[in-house]
């Protein structure tokens, strides 16, 4: 048990079972998330020439480059694991370190 402290942890939902709405197949919004499951898409940033977030060869590092419309710069969302996903190599989901 912790202090109250309003942390998501300690934020619920309630949802009575006649009421549970299935999860989303695979091409259905994901209401929640904001994601359509598993449709490949890019994440572009707003500078100049709308560079893409893209797979660094072999590893799970993504860096800012042109767009080149290649595998490497495509991600999903996973509703399983509910991340964003590389397309590229599978086994990577995004993750913010440092505070970026």
């Amino acid at each position: 048990m912790w202090n109250k402290h309003g942390g998501i942890n300690q934020q619920w939902d309630i949802v009575y079972v006649d009421e549970q709405k299935p999860e989303p197949k695979k091409g259905q919004m994901w209401p929640q998330w904001g994601f359509i499951v598993e449709r490949p898409f890019y994440i572009v940033s707003e500078l100049k020439k709308n560079r893409h977030f893209t797979q660094l060869n072999g590893e799970g590092f993504s860096i800012i480059k042109t767009p080149n419309a290649n595998i490497s710069q495509k991600f999903y969302f996973d509703q399983k694991t509910r991340t964003l996903r590389m397309v590229r190599d599978r086994r990577y989901s995004l993750v913010a370190k440092s505070n970026n």
